[in-house]
């Protein structure tokens, strides 16, 4: 039962009268006297809340007393007395007539008026369930001492709604029962409260991990004898920690606020969102019948949270990526529906993230593969069996060597020469590949420093930036250390970033690269023509370079679809002269296809085959013959 606190009650401060509960009322059992009613009552030790003493049955209200962790003689010598005791006192027939109340009796009862009638006006005021309750224990009072039951809804005269909590005494004259009410609306208000902040989040008001983890096992109970299904989704915001990072908590709070609103209006009366904790979320479909597309509202969820958000001159666009399981097609329990749900969400991320990804048995084994070859690329790191190559890249006038790419590869104890797209999407986001990111910048800066001290320095070097790696604090100040140690202008630096990632990435982030262009390092937008290409990318960063994808120059010179995204690069690059390369070139007939479209450099087999980085030395001075 809800009853909310009246609006004009101040709330309690700690150790008040009013933080210590309701007035406590003792009643003594027949013959006990005044005596006994006291001897139940507190001492100056545990003072506590008003307690009120009422007389033993026929013994009339001159032994009523009232104290607050003290003795304080209230006994009241005339009726003006009895009408201003803190706690309700009503007279009432077996039928529950009122036949005479106090103030505080009358007051709860919804009047104020001294001597007004009040007959039926307790049973009118009660619901059907707690008037019965009323009859039944009155019809018992004169077998027991006193009754108590649960507490009560009224109305008070101020047309404020209370929680009454009622004993009924023993006949006091005649076939009447003593009635004493006390208020309890706000020990119900202060319980409820705290039974609410115990289940919600503080942030967004959803449910939090134990009480959504409740409810799922509550919604299992019930789907298996109905026949019925139950959908679980995790969804997380994509890349929050960057805004975080950038816009400080209080921005990260409010974007977190907005994804509950909008969780709790998408999922609507079928769905139930949670807050798990952080940027995660989780969304419960109960009792869906069969046949339900529950994928269907999920994809309307993760579509809501994606819209564009404005908060004061700021403009966010925020993704989510997210994760289904279904019960009873993916698992019978909620353990298992949950742990499905979350790899459905790693494959999701896996896949670029800003998408749904349905369980299903396919992706529980490539998880279980992704897990092992983490496992392996961290031995890996220890053993030393990461190394980069470098392939060579070719100007396409006079096809003259201008530079070298950096390549990493793993060489696995089982199977065999690895690139980076077949372990390091395993580690997205992580710890991992950031670590795997570091190493490759350290094992380039020694290279370099063996390069220059050989006096055999490429032009160019081409170093690829992961979107951990981009996002994560240190990126300007490693590549400034790694130029001032190896004595490696900045313009001989190029960093290959995809234009998807440079088209999700923060503001913070987007400032590293535009800061480093600043300084003379080169940015090349890479995988142009990989998915879809955004112009917003190239505005971002203004870079020196576009890499045509080597998906795209694979189907030349065939393929017209190719050779038109091809020309489309070259006329968007020409009024900010920009310089287009493309990778991957393996045939002389896709070479002079792209010089005839007026891509300028080249990189791949037809290029040069990659090479070790001892091997570097000798390319160098070949240039010079």
């Amino acid at each position: 039962m809800h009853i909310p606190a009246p609006a004009d009650t101040p709330p309690p401060s700690t150790g008040s009268q009013e933080n210590a509960g309701p007035p406590q009322v003792f009643l003594p059992p027949p013959g006990g006297g005044l005596g006994a009613a006291q001897a139940r009552g507190p001492t100056q030790e545990n003072a506590g809340p008003p307690q009120v003493f009422l007389p033993p049955p026929g013994g009339g209200l001159g032994a009523a007393q009232a104290s607050q962790g003290r003795s304080t003689d209230l006994t009241p010598r005339s009726s003006d007395e009895f009408e201003t005791l803190p706690v309700g006192l009503l007279t009432v027939d077996r039928r529950g007539v009122v036949r005479s109340a106090n103030a505080q009796g009358r007051r709860l009862l919804g009047v104020r008026r001294r001597g007004a009638v009040l007959s039926r006006r307790l049973l009118d005021r009660l619901s059907a369930p707690d008037r019965e309750r009323l009859l039944q224990a009155l019809a018992h009072v004169g077998t027991l001492s006193e009754l108590s039951f649960d507490d009560v809804a009224l109305t008070d005269a101020d047309g404020q709604a209370r929680v009454v909590r009622v004993q009924a005494r023993r006949p006091v004259r005649g076939n009447d029962v003593l009635l004493v009410l006390v208020d309890v609306t706000q020990t119900h208000a202060r319980a409820e409260r705290a039974e609410h902040e115990a289940r919600h989040d503080a942030l967004t008001g959803l449910p939090n991990r134990a009480h959504a983890l409740r409810m799922l096992d509550e919604m299992l109970e019930r789907a298996r004898p109905a026949g019925c299904g139950v959908a679980v989704m995790f969804i997380d915001l994509d890349r929050f920690k960057a805004t975080n990072d950038l816009w400080g908590h209080e921005a990260g709070d409010a974007l977190l606020k907005e994804m509950g609103m909008r969780l709790r209006q998408a999922a609507g009366e079928r769905g139930i969102p949670a807050r798990l904790g952080g940027d995660e979320f989780l969304v419960l479909w109960p009792d869906l019948p069969p046949g339900a597309d529950a994928a269907e509202w999920a994809r309307e969820v993760v579509d809501a949270v994606g819209q564009p958000l404005r908060s004061g001159d700021r403009l966010w666009a925020p993704t989510a990526s997210a994760g289904l399981s279904l019960l009873p097609r993916d698992a019978p329990d909620a353990p298992t529906l949950l742990r499905h749900a979350d790899r459905a969400l790693y494959r999701a991320k896996r896949e670029g993230r800003n998408r749904l990804c349905v369980y299903s048995v396919e992706i529980d084994a490539a998880y279980l593969d992704a897990l092992r070859l983490r496992e392996d690329l961290t031995r890996a790191l220890r053993r030393q069996e990461l190394h980069l190559l470098f392939e060579p890249q070719l100007d396409l006038e006079g096809l003259r060597p201008c530079g070298l790419a950096s390549l990493l590869r793993w060489t696995h104890p089982t199977l065999g020469l690895l690139g980076p797209d077949d372990f390091l999407v395993h580690g997205l986001g992580g710890e991992l590949q950031l670590r795997v990111a570091t190493w490759s910048i350290d094992c380039l800066q020694h290279h370099l420093q063996d390069w220059h001290t050989a006096g055999a320095l490429p032009p160019r070097l081409s170093l690829e930036v992961s979107p951990v790696q981009l996002e994560a604090s240190g990126l300007e100040a490693r590549i400034h250390a790694l130029l001032d140690a190896t004595r490696l202008p900045a313009a001989g630096l190029q960093l290959q970033v995809a234009d998807s990632v440079v088209a999700q990435a923060s503001a913070q982030a987007v400032g590293v690269l535009a800061s480093l262009r600043g300084t003379g390092v080169g940015v090349a937008l890479d995988r142009v023509g990989a998915g879809t290409t955004r112009l917003d990318a190239l505005s971002r960063i203004r870079p020196e370079s576009l890499r045509v994808d080597r998906g795209v120059v694979a189907r030349l010179p065939e393929a017209e679809e190719a050779r038109a995204l091809v020309t489309n690069v070259v006329a968007l690059s020409r009024p900010m002269s920009i310089r287009v390369l493309a990778d991957g070139v393996q045939t002389p007939q896709q070479v002079d296809c792209l010089r005839e479209l007026g891509v300028h450099e080249i990189q791949g087999p037809h290029a040069g085959a990659p090479m070790a980085a001892t091997a570097v030395p000798q390319w160098v001075a070949s240039m010079a013959r």
